[in-house]
């Protein structure tokens, strides 16, 4: 459920917020007991603190992400979704390395695939392309030519299958611009 348990990793505080609320506004600091305990009583307050909508939110949606049939579905999605990038990946010379984690999903984009070279034009054409076709994503990376795909964990196979048409043919047109 944690990016941190990909790679085995015991990290002292997990810091959320955004999604966990499922529309709703909460963050929340996750650590150990001795942790928490230590920063003593009203070491941590804000205005948003003990939003009882936002708690109910949070712990119904975390109850829903935790069960382990729906993180094997998005599993399973994730790698649908990878894979259909990787046979782009074989048609496209923008395609570089391709990095996911479940359905959070990098795909480098590079000027060709000999050179290697960040392509940060191409990475800006192929979003205003797909802004125009209704895909949103953001651009990261340290040079801005990272699509990063992170779509909601409830995406269905029919969403991504259409996404990756479309992706498809904005390839093959900023290709031939």
């Amino acid at each position: 459920m944690w990016a941190t348990e990909w790679d085995e990793i015991q990290p002292d505080i997990i810091l959320t917020s955004k999604a966990l609320g499922g529309g709703v506004p909460i963050s929340a600091a996750i650590a150990r007991d001795e942790i928490l305990e230590a920063w003593g009583p009203g070491a941590h307050v804000s205005t948003q603190a003990g939003n009882v909508l936002a708690c109910a939110a949070g712990n119904k949606l975390l109850d829903i992400v935790s069960d382990e049939a729906f993180l094997k579905t998005v599993q399973e999605k994730g790698k649908y979704f990878t894979e259909g990038l990787q046979t782009l990946q074989n048609k496209s010379p923008f395609i570089g390395r391709i990095d996911s984690r479940g359905l959070y999903i990098g795909v480098e984009i590079v000027k060709d695939k000999e050179s290697k070279d960040p392509g940060v034009d191409e990475a800006s054409a192929i979003l205003n392309e797909c802004l125009k076709e209704g895909i949103v994503f953001e651009k990261g990376g340290y040079f801005h030519n990272r699509l990063q795909f992170i779509p909601p964990l409830t995406i269905t196979y029919e969403t991504i299958d259409l996404t990756l048409s479309k992706l498809d043919k904005i390839f093959e047109r900023v290709r031939n611009s």
